[in-house]
């Protein structure tokens, strides 16, 4: 049984236009195309027509460059904070670990999110000379139970770190 050829020659799939049938003598045919970037492909007539292939695969790394960007705040002294927070909560083998997420100290979800926390601070008066400080020290960080002060208040708040034996 034979297949009869389907001539794709100046159709449109997504972003691809078939220019002509590509030389190569594989067992499935395959196309030459240009992307509407300018860049041209060989795609196998089966991706074409079934939509597997929709373009050279700027359009992927397009998509993934934005779902993948940064939210430029990663050298901030605000985010190395939020950093040292998620690590002292949730990383086992942070050295602040057993004083912090140990003994039951968590952040809340919405927090994990860097941007909804750049937020939540810009609002309630964050500086880059400003630390946070939990108001209550036997919960978590969360918005009605943090706050900014200066590094000397918060040094009046330490809880002693060691286990004094008298």
């Amino acid at each position: 049984m034979s297949r009869r050829l389907i001539d794709l020659t100046g159709k449109r799939f997504g972003l691809l236009v078939v220019r002509a049938r590509s030389p190569d003598k594989a067992v499935r045919v395959k196309w030459i195309c240009i992307c509407d970037c300018g860049n041209e492909t060989v795609v196998e007539g089966q991706h074409l027509r079934n939509g597997a292939t929709t373009s050279c695969g700027c359009y992927h790394s397009a998509e993934l460059s934005q779902r993948c960007k940064k939210h430029g705040e990663s050298n901030t002294r605000l985010y190395s904070i939020w950093c040292g927070m998620r690590g002292r909560c949730l990383f086992e083998n942070h050295s602040a670990y057993p004083y912090y997420g140990g003994r039951g100290i968590t952040i809340c979800p919405e927090w994990l999110n860097f941007n909804v926390f750049q937020s939540w601070a810009l609002s309630t008066g964050y500086q880059d000379n400003l630390e946070i400080d939990r108001i209550d020290n036997e919960k978590g960080y969360q918005p009605g139970n943090c706050r900014w002060i200066t590094h000397a208040e918060n040094m009046k708040n330490l809880r002693c770190q060691t286990n004094n034996k008298k």
